[in-house]
């Protein structure tokens, strides 16, 4: 009685982990997702499989990188971007934030 009891504890465990990963737990792999919203000082991150939304807030301490290129600014991030966050000293603050462009290597060329 007592191996089916943690039989079925174990198999509940393992079935929340997904769910638990976007939640905030997981520090060591970061929050993966698109960038649904981005300032100077927050981002916005949606995942797709749950729909589920998360802010971090965006601060000096806080790496950016985009396309590969360290030393960016969440400024240079853009609403559509594939990203993934590692929270910081705090689980609401972005520790770092690794964007990618659908396109990469490709930019937007501006003409006058």
């Amino acid at each position: 009685m007592k191996s089916i009891i943690a039989s079925l504890a174990a198999i509940s465990i393992l079935l929340a982990l997904p769910t638990m990963s976007f939640a905030g737990s997981g520090k060591a792999k970061g929050i993966h997702g698109k960038v649904a919203a981005v300032d100077s000082h927050s981002i916005t991150i949606k995942n797709k499989k749950s729909g589920d939304s998360k802010t971090f807030q965006v601060d000096d301490s806080t790496k950016v990188t985009v396309d590969g290129q360290d030393g960016k600014h969440a400024s240079d991030i853009t609403v559509g971007m594939k990203a993934r966050i590692t929270p910081g000293s705090n689980s609401d603050t972005a520790g770092s934030i690794d964007a990618t462009s659908k396109g990469k290597g490709k930019k937007a060329v501006q003409t006058t």
